[in-house]
């Protein structure tokens, strides 16, 4: 469907023209009256081609996130009807426990098309929503773990893949403590506190903040004036990563939710960038023998909005002093870190991907793939210019 992530009604053909897609519109005409009474026509939609993937897209009534009602479920699935015959493919993906996604499961099954979930989230509590599916995907072995506990159901850990080119900056200028998406979830909370400290003991360490979810509002809610030290900056977001990941020198992932396959520590990993994160989630497992994965205090939650004490991020405080002032110390995180980053390249995923689909499309049960192998699991079995920064204010300024 035309549904983006954006509070915004857009002009949906102005903003394909933004990405530099060429498109083809289709009004449709979604219901005929006739002799044989209503039937279903051609619904609306736009086809277009994206780096040689042929793509159909449903019209939705508007592009904000919203629930589908009974008419734009019908018409969605009408459409995937059509492309299914005319495709035929042999194997369905798709997601979510919404009516459309377990329409379209029921009907792929229904034409003997294999179905595949990819569950990226921890939000499901029951198993109606893979009544119809072969197989269920998900990026790590924690969430794998989580759902055999929870729900008693089988999954396939099989990582994201990641775009290497699209994350690795081509020149490093190594200047900040980078925190990504200042949101509760993320931990902006615990994120304001570790700031704060640095800026009482050394001012001279500068913070970047790259808003996304949160912004400079969810920074300032936080109760610290963090204007005092002048150590913190503000990028806007931005859909192009390497822009942060060139200036900087230090990751830092306060998260408070389960992670699943953080895409910002192995972003980082893949700059040489370390990662200081929490234990929480898929944290640790993406790390590897990388980065350094600290406790945060279990009270403190995605829905708390508490700024943890001094001494509870004085973990935190200690290692980014430490990587900061010890050359030696720094350089071998960098090294783990590009070594660890090497077991994401796509290259080294794509054989289990073509294991796996290949399983599900001959019926056979699939290899439970574990997640890329850390770097120390391996061994025991074998032209930009500089970014847009202004100095942090108080959102009432």
């Amino acid at each position: 469907g035309t549904v983006l992530n954006l509070r915004d009604e857009i002009d949906l053909e102005a903003w394909l023209v933004t990405k530099q897609l060429a498109f083809e519109t289709t009004e449709g005409n979604v219901w005929d009256v006739g002799m044989a009474g209503v039937r279903a026509g051609v619904p609306p939609q736009i086809k277009l081609v994206d780096r040689g993937v042929p793509i159909t897209l449903h019209r939705s009534p508007t592009t904000r996130m919203h629930p589908p009602d009974e008419r734009e479920t019908n018409e969605f699935l009408r459409l995937f009807e059509t492309v299914a015959e005319r495709f035929r493919p042999d194997v369905v993906i798709g997601y979510g426990g919404s009516r459309i996604a377990r329409g379209v499961f029921a009907r792929a099954r229904g034409r003997g098309m294999c179905t595949v979930f990819t569950l990226h989230n921890f939000a499901y509590t029951h198993l109606d929503a893979f009544t119809d599916v072969d197989e269920v995907l998900v990026p790590s072995r924690f969430a794998a773990e989580h759902y055999r506990r929870t729900l008693g159901l089988a999954c396939t850990a099989l990582p994201n893949l990641v775009d290497f080119e699209r994350a690795r900056a081509e020149r490093h200028e190594p200047k900040y403590v980078t925190f990504v998406t200042p949101s509760a979830e993320k931990g902006v909370f615990p994120f304001a506190r570790i700031a704060d400290e640095l800026g009482r003991r050394r001012p001279e360490i500068p913070l970047l903040v790259v808003e996304g979810r949160g912004t400079e509002a969810t920074l300032a809610s936080c109760g610290l004036d963090l204007r005092t030290h002048g150590n913190v900056f503000l990028m806007a977001h931005t859909p192009d990563p390497r822009k942060f990941w060139r200036v900087s020198r230090l990751c830092l992932m306060p998260s408070l939710w389960r992670e699943n396959q953080p895409l910002v520590a192995i972003e980082a990993m893949v700059n040489g960038v370390p990662v200081i994160g929490s234990d929480r989630g898929g944290i640790p497992e993406t790390l590897g023998a990388a980065g350094m994965a600290l406790p945060l205090p279990d009270r403190l939650t995605p829905t708390t909005r508490t700024l943890p004490e001094a001494a509870e991020v004085e973990p935190w405080v200690s290692t980014i002093l430490r990587l900061w002032d010890d050359r030696d110390a720094y350089a071998e995180q960098r090294r783990l870190a590009l070594a660890e980053a090497e077991r994401w390249r796509p290259e080294v995923l794509e054989p289990r991907y073509i294991q796996v689909f290949e399983g599900v499309r001959a019926g056979r049960p699939t290899v439970k793939a574990e997640g890329p192998a850390s770097g120390a699991q391996a061994a025991e079995t074998s032209s930009e210019g500089p970014p847009s920064l202004r100095a942090c204010h108080s959102s009432q300024e």
